[in-house]
């Protein structure tokens, strides 16, 4: 018995929010407890990133801005090597028990969403992809005609 697409869908959504709210949290706890001036600076950084998991993974309107940015955040293999980048901040022992484990859970959710790149559908469920759709335009195509990208 596999599982339904939809439902894989939600789980992978639900370990990753969840992973990045860890993260986050042990990131701002990592800010105002820092051991070395580097672990601060890592930690503004992993802020950042878990924002942006938050954002990908809930916000239609976000994903569409961000991907102009980072258009392999767009298909679940870009995001889950993304993850498990992401996931690698936060294993030292600098960042604490719950920086670890946050740590951890962002690899997991990093394997998960390349296992379903290659077992169910490649993109999200709010994502449009603009190469499919017609609208699609590279940077360098911005820049010859003159209008800005954002």
């Amino acid at each position: 018995m596999g599982m339904d697409a939809s439902v894989a869908h939600v789980v992978l959504r639900l370990v990753t929010s969840l992973s990045a709210a860890m993260y986050t949290m042990s990131a701002v706890l990592n800010v105002f407890e820092p051991h070395v001036f580097t672990q601060g600076v890592v930690a503004f950084y992993m802020i950042a990133a878990g924002l942006c998991v938050v954002v990908t993974e809930f916000s239609p309107f976000g994903l569409d801005k961000l991907m102009r940015a980072f258009p392999f955040l767009g298909g679940y293999c870009g995001r889950g090597v993304s993850y498990i980048m992401l996931g690698t901040l936060s294993l030292g022992r600098e960042m604490g028990t719950l920086g670890q484990v946050a740590g951890s859970f962002m690899i997991i959710s990093g394997i998960l969403a390349v296992l379903m790149h290659f077992v169910g559908d490649s993109y999200g469920l709010h994502y449009r992809d603009p190469a499919r759709s017609g609208d699609f335009r590279r940077y360098e195509d911005n820049l010859v005609s003159g209008e800005p990208m954002f």
